[in-house]
């Protein structure tokens, strides 16, 4: 084989390398690149100041942060149980 024929050869290998290597990573930062939510839950108590009457019910709470690249839009919502 000939130096310009082992030159092209490396060469055609480097490139095929390069290219999976980079249609590789834009897989992953595809799949990857999307909004996750993170929720954590509690019971609460709602503590008003002053003097008046203390609401004694037991709430159902919930924290929501986004912990992914995109912005989520979180429409609040509330529910009441009898």
């Amino acid at each position: 084989m000939e130096t310009s024929g082992m030159v092209i050869t490396i060469l055609a290998i480097w490139g095929t390398v390069l290219s999976s290597v980079s249609i590789g990573w834009q897989m992953y930062r595809d799949f990857t690149n999307r909004g996750r939510l993170r929720v954590d839950t509690y019971l609460a108590n709602i503590i008003e100041e002053g003097p008046g009457p203390q609401d004694q019910t037991v709430y159902l709470a919930w924290k929501v942060t986004n912990t992914g690249r995109k912005p989520i839009i979180i429409n609040p919502s509330s529910a009441e149980s009898p």
